[in-house]
């Protein structure tokens, strides 16, 4: 069993094009199995990348629900399967586990592990 978002689409509203909203509810199953709720209504600024670099690499991309999953754990909106906050390292290695699932061939994959490394 691969990691993957269980219901996709995602559902997205802006508030001020900065900050978005998940408009209905989410889960992405990591490869262990482990399944992690993103409740309607988490809030992400999606991929925090300095403006002067959004021609490379735009706030949304392939990545957006990754960074729900990530945003929603740093905020506490997410939990661990366990009930328990995560900590910022399982946010951020979620994160790439859930862009990697998301990626659609090796430049996005490349892209991924760039974007990890920033966190």
């Amino acid at each position: 069993m691969g990691a993957a978002f269980l219901n996709l689409p995602f559902h997205v509203a802006t508030v001020d094009f900065e900050q978005f909203i998940n408009g209905a509810p989410q889960q992405f199953r990591d490869a262990a199995g482990n399944v992690y709720d993103i409740p309607a209504g988490a809030r992400s600024d999606l991929a925090s990348t300095p403006r002067p670099l959004w021609a490379i690499v735009p706030p949304a991309g392939f990545y957006a629900p990754a960074a729900f999953l990530h945003d929603g754990g740093y905020r506490g909106a997410v939990l661990h399967p366990s009930g328990r906050l995560l900590t910022k390292p399982e946010c951020d290695s979620l994160f790439l586990e859930a862009a990697l699932c998301l990626a659609a061939g090796e430049a996005q994959r490349i892209e991924a592990h760039a974007m990890y490394a920033a966190v």
